[in-house]
C-alpha cells in the first residue's frame, strides 16, 4: 500500500521496508556480508472470524497482489525456486483436497500447488538452479479455540492423510504438468528457448525432466523427506520464553 503512493521524485517519504528490500538483495547479489539467501514470507489479508480458514490469512495473489505489481504469480514462485538454496512447502490437509478432485484428463483445473511440488523434486534432483534440499512443513487441521493444544494444529496423520493421499489420482494431470514443462523451457526457467514455447513438445519434456509423476508420487515424495511437523513440540510457558533484553 505506502509503496504505491510513491512517485520517483523527492517529495516521497522515506519507505524503510523499501530500504531493506533493496539492501538485501544488492547484498546477496554482491556478496557482502554472509548473506546467501532470501526467503519472503508472503501474507495475505486477515479472514474475518467466522470467515472460512479464519485464523489464517487470505492468499496474497488472489487478493489483487498480481495486478498491483503487474507479474504472474506462478511464474514469480517457480522462478524463485530456481534461485533458492532450500524449498519449504507447506503440506496439510486443505492442499490434497483440490487434488484429490484432479481426473488425470485436459478437463483438470490447473492446480499451481501441484506444479510447484513437481518443479522443487525436478530442480533438485536434475541440478538446476542452486536448490539444495527440501524442507517440508507439515500442518495438521486447525485446532478449536476451547480444544487441547490451541492454539497449535492437530497431527497431520492422524488426522487422516493416509485415506487423503489413497483419494489423490494415481496419474499425472495434464494442465499442471504443461504448466511445469512451459516454465522448463520458456521465458525463465531453465532449459529457455528463444521462442518461449513448447506447446507441441510438452510432454517429451516433461519426461525428460523427471516432472511426469503421477499426482500421488508428487506428494509422497515431498512427504518422504525430513521437515517440520508444526504439532510435533514441547509444550511452550512463559518461563520458556528468553528474557527480554
Amino acid at each position: 500500500g505506502p509503496m504505491s503512493k510513491l512517485s520517483g521524485n523527492e517529495e516521497d517519504h522515506q519507505d524503510n521496508v523499501l530500504v531493506e528490500l533493496l539492501l538485501m538483495q544488492a547484498f546477496l547479489e554482491q556478496g557482502f556480508g554472509t548473506l546467501k539467501s532470501i526467503y519472503p514470507i508472503l501474507i495475505g489479508a486477515p479472514r474475518a472470524m467466522r470467515e472460512s480458514g479464519y485464523p489464517f490469512t487470505g492468499n496474497l495473489f488472489s487478493q489483487g497482489v498480481n495486478a498491483s505489481l503487474d507479474l504472474d504469480g506462478q511464474e514469480g514462485f517457480s522462478s524463485g525456486l530456481l534461485k533458492s538454496m532450500v524449498a519449504i512447502p507447506l503440506v496439510s490437509a486443505g492442499m490434497l483436497g483440490p487434488m484429490s478432485k484432479l481426473s488425470g484428463n485436459e478437463e483438470d483445473h490447473q492446480d499451481n500447488v501441484l506444479v510447484e511440488l513437481l518443479l522443487m523434486q525436478a530442480f533438485l534432483e536434475q541440478g538446476f538452479g542452486t536448490l539444495k534440499s527440501i524442507y517440508p512443513i507439515l500442518i495438521g487441521a486447525p485446532r478449536a479455540m476451547r480444544e487441547s493444544g490451541y492454539p497449535f494444529t492437530g497431527n497431520l496423520f492422524s488426522q487422516g492423510v493416509n485415506a487423503s493421499l489413497d483419494l489423490l489420482p494415481d496419474c499425472t494431470s495434464p494442465p499442471s504438468l504443461r504448466i511445469a514443462s512451459d516454465f522448463m523451457v520458456g521465458g525463465s526457467g531453465p532449459l529457455s528457448t528463444a521462442d518461449g514455447s513448447v506447446s507441441s513438445v510438452w510432454r517429451q519434456v516433461a519426461e525428460e525432466m523427471g516432472l511426469d509423476r503421477t499426482v500421488r508420487e508428487a506428494v509422497k515424495g515431498i512427504l518422504q523427506r525430513q521437515g517440520a511437523r508444526l504439532w510435533d513440540h514441547p509444550p511452550i510457558s512463559e518461563d520458556s520464553l528468553p528474557p527480554l533484553a
